[in-house]
């Protein structure tokens, strides 16, 4: 948005409310997608080692611990909520150009801020009242870019505990898989897509369950993919070039 603005010097009242409205389209995804991965990952965690497993407790102690600890956390889940039952949570859109004189040249930075407006956010109802209280304190206008980033590092960190909680029986199971495939090779010869588990009764085969092995590469790879979140709060993507390139 920021460098189409820049490129086209697009400020049109009309365009300015269709970012608004591509801003709440994004942080809804983001909202959703972060409550389906809480609920399925609890529900699941339950179904493989059970309710009151350690891998669950951990898992809820860390959720519990980030939304205590983080004030990105805290507003990001209640937002979710006012978003699903009220209304639209991003009210102004703010476009910004200051002098970069950190080098020997002197550049123009362009900069965007979505905010939440409080006042609005207050008049409408239904946001939980301590986090609006936390809102109210930090003024009228409160950056949402660094709330989504701390709900995401945070969402990051309770995965990386569900990792840690899950590997040894995650390592069982790789395990457990590969030997099947390594006794299917030796019985039928290689196969180009891999080997079927099947379980059976008197009559018929109950269950059928693929083995191959790119499911241990896929897993690897997510998980390098990710291994950087839990830093995200930290972290910002900028187009300046740095000195003398």
């Amino acid at each position: 948005m920021t460098l189409r603005r820049l490129i086209f010097a697009d400020g049109e009242w009309s365009h300015f409310q269709d970012d608004i409205l591509t801003v709440n389209r994004r942080l809804a995804n983001l909202l959703a997608a972060a409550r389906s991965y809480l609920d399925q990952v609890d529900h699941e965690l339950v179904g493989l080692f059970g309710a009151e497993s350690a891998a669950v407790v951990a898992v809820r102690t860390a959720r519990r611990a980030e939304y205590d600890q983080r004030f990105g956390y805290r507003a990001m889940e209640a937002l979710r909520n006012y978003l699903q039952h009220r209304s639209f949570p991003v009210h102004n859109l703010s476009f910004g150009m200051q002098r970069d004189e950190a080098s020997a040249r002197v550049f123009a930075a362009h900069t965007i801020v979505p905010s939440v407006d409080v006042a609005e956010l207050r008049r409408v109802a239904g946001l939980k009242p301590a986090v609006l209280q936390e809102l109210v304190a930090k003024g009228p206008l409160v950056p949402l870019t660094p709330l989504v980033r701390e709900y995401v590092e945070a969402l990051a960190r309770v995965h990386d505990q569900l990792r840690t909680a899950a590997a040894e029986r995650v390592a069982q199971w790789e395990q457990t898989v590969k030997a099947a495939i390594e006794r299917a090779r030796s019985g039928c010869g290689d196969s180009k897509i891999g080997f079927l588990a099947v379980a059976r009764n008197e009559k018929a085969a109950d269950e059928e369950v693929q083995l191959f092995a790119d499911l241990f590469d896929r897993r690897q790879l997510l998980e390098r993919k990710s291994r950087h979140a839990t830093m995200l709060a930290s972290h910002y993507v900028t187009g300046r070039v740095p000195e003398g390139e």
